[in-house]
């Protein structure tokens, strides 16, 4: 009896052959220095300049929690408007993700909230 192969299949199995076969793309480029790097890094991390070292992990769970409430609220009031303009407001410090950003050569330091709702 034929063994019938769906495009999709043969595709999706040529592609994860492809990627056990072939070295990381990360590890081809990470010896050359581009002057561009990116860190995600959560604002209660440690890592964050937002971290404050003399909260508890309640009061960081609260405040999360309010981050969330006001993230609803404001994704609640876009689609409340019916107008067919649409706005992407920016709130500085509402983010959950902070991005550590280098530029240049030599690189300079940037800091940039993002926001992933």
């Amino acid at each position: 009896m034929a063994t019938f192969f769906s495009p999709l299949a043969f595709s999706l199995l040529l592609q994860l052959l492809l990627l056990a076969i072939l070295p990381n793309p990360t590890t081809i480029f990470a010896s050359k220095p581009l002057g561009f790097s990116i860190d995600l890094i959560h604002r209660d991390s440690s890592q964050s300049p937002l971290y404050e070292i003399s909260s508890t992990l309640y009061q960081r769970a609260e405040q999360a929690a309010l981050r969330f409430k006001l993230h609803s609220r404001s994704i609640a009031s876009w689609f409340a408007n019916t107008t067919s303009m649409i706005n992407s407001p920016v709130m500085a410090g509402l983010g959950e993700l902070l991005m550590k950003l280098s530029l240049g050569t030599p690189s300079s330091l940037y800091w940039a909230i993002i926001g992933t709702g």
